[in-house]
């Protein structure tokens, strides 16, 4: 017979895990709270591309988090410091509540926008001013932070793409999965098994944020009709945004995507990565 204590001794296993795991990302992220070491480990973290590149892969990061931050205190929000996670990226938060979808959308298209621009900016001193072993880490070191942004763009969250588009209407994101289809299939790579998975993850991910928007607002009319005057601003501040600031996002972010795609190539040529 199994004595009583070996039947919770897998929980406590479990439970042990779970605790040691959440204790080993909270120290990780305590390091945020020294910048320097920060900074140093994550240049440490990207050394296999080059110190120069991770250098710049490093400084594009922090752009796009101040970038951040500096649109959060200019909207009111009252930013905290930017922390740097090392291996993993960096992030700031603000102190007061983001509700309003434009806000969200304004403050998050400012950090893919500012670290595509920095690395753009980086490849084209390097081209000026430094010599050809350099400017060929610049080059990579801005290549990898251009990728890096435009994967960010995805219209998923948590990604940044994904809360930039919140001042559309949730089901124009079934527009995602079809012009990938459309792009894969101009490529002759839609029938191939990546060109499926690629398209049916896409698809498995849009329609679980559609099902998830749904709920969050058909949860909010039902405090709205209870009379909770708090799910009343926070319909109006989700769903409301007005034209000029809807077409302002919506344009930022095509040309934005498009100039980052433009960009890869040109870098990837001159990081010798394509001939």
């Amino acid at each position: 017979m199994l004595h009583p204590r070996s039947l919770t001794l897998p929980h406590w296993n479990l439970d042990r895990s779970r605790a040691l795991k959440r204790t080993a990302w909270r120290r990780l992220v305590a390091v945020g709270d020294h910048p320097a070491i920060a900074v140093a480990l994550s240049v440490l973290g990207f050394a296999f591309l080059g110190p120069i590149a991770a250098l710049v892969v490093v400084a594009t990061m922090l752009d796009h988090e101040f970038a951040h931050q500096f649109l959060m205190r200019r909207l009111g929000y009252q930013p905290g410091p930017v922390r740097m996670i090392p291996l993993v990226g960096a992030f700031v938060k603000a102190r007061r509540p983001i509700i309003r979808s434009a806000d969200i959308a304004l403050i998050y298209l400012a950090g893919p926008l500012a670290g595509v621009l920095s690395a753009a900016v980086a490849a084209v001193v390097a081209s000026h001013a430094l010599g050809p072993a350099d400017q060929h880490e610049v080059y990579v070191g801005a290549l990898v932070s251009v990728a890096l942004n435009l994967f960010n763009l995805i219209p998923l969250e948590p990604l940044d793409g994904g809360l930039i588009s919140r001042v559309l209407p949730y089901p124009s994101l079934l527009l995602f999965p079809g012009l990938m289809a459309v792009g894969l299939i101009v490529e002759g790579r839609l029938a191939t098994p990546l060109g499926v998975g690629v398209v049916g993850v896409a698809a498995w991910l849009t329609f679980r944020k559609i099902a998830k928007w749904r709920q969050y607002l058909w949860l909010l009319r039902a405090r709205e009709r209870w009379g909770d005057l708090r799910a009343v601003r926070e319909l109006v501040a989700s769903l409301q945004v007005p034209f000029a600031e809807r077409a302002l996002v919506v344009t930022a972010y095509i040309v934005l995507v498009t100039g980052s795609f433009a960009l890869l190539a040109p870098l990837a040529r001159a990081a010798h990565w394509i001939g």
